[in-house]
């Protein structure tokens, strides 16, 4: 019996005793749950906000290929030596300060005719031509110089053929004019001499002499307005 009550008495400290140290455990417990809990909470964050700046870098690197592409592609290549920036929108000068300058739509591009060194722009279409140049005077003057012109078409597939005195951006001018038969338009040429001493020609193709573009020889210039905008282009 005696070692009975021993046994129990045992049980009974040892049970007294863990009943005792278990607020101690459960606190434990509920520590280590509490941070298992916050570092997850941290890793969920640390993952967002990781994702969140690998968005950022996206979108930035996106921002700065389209702004690069503006700069590479927006131009639409480089512009011929005798071309200068548009001015004012939607138009551009061509020409160079030897034969001068004319204002034509920003969509117009030069046109290459073999054998003519002249300087031409056309339309998108090669419907409407304007062309300028300058050439020596020679001992000819201005009126035996288009006399002569409107023989040579005279002689080709031209008809109405005519050379008239006129006035051409203030100046003393000839208006050499016939109408092609095999392009059915209107071949307009002003001659006239400027303080160079050299003939300067404006041409004119249209296929109307009172239709659209009609205004473009009327913006010759010897001189480029003087704006920022209107620097020579050396592209």
């Amino acid at each position: 019996m005696a070692h009975q009550n021993n046994s129990y008495n045992n049980y009974n400290n040892f049970n007294n005793s863990f009943n005792a140290n278990m607020p101690g455990q459960q606190d434990y417990f509920e520590s280590q749950k509490k941070t298992l809990t916050e570092l997850n909470q941290k890793e969920t964050k640390l993952k967002s906000d990781i994702k969140f700046g690998v968005s950022v870098i996206i979108v930035v690197a996106i921002i700065v290929l389209l702004v690069i592409g503006m700069l590479i592609f927006g131009k639409g290549g480089s512009k011929p030596e005798n071309e200068t920036p548009d001015e004012p929108i939607g138009t551009k000068y061509i020409g160079d300060d030897r034969i001068g300058y004319l204002r034509v739509p920003a969509d117009w591009e030069q046109f290459i005719e073999l054998g003519n060194s002249t300087l031409m722009y056309a339309d998108p279409t090669k419907t409407y031509i304007v062309a300028i140049d300058a050439t020596t005077k020679g001992d000819s003057s201005l009126e035996v110089v288009a006399e002569e012109t409107a023989k040579k078409l005279t002689s080709g597939d031209y008809k109405e053929v005519s050379a008239k005195k006129t006035r051409f951006v203030n100046t003393e001018a000839y208006l050499v004019s016939a109408f092609s038969t095999t392009e059915s338009k209107w071949v307009l040429n002003w001659m006239f001499i400027l303080e160079d001493n050299l003939i300067h020609i404006v041409s004119f193709e249209t296929p109307n002499t009172e239709g659209q573009y009609e205004d473009i020889p009327q913006t010759f210039t010897m001189k480029l307005p003087k704006t920022d905008d209107n620097k020579k282009s050396t592209e």
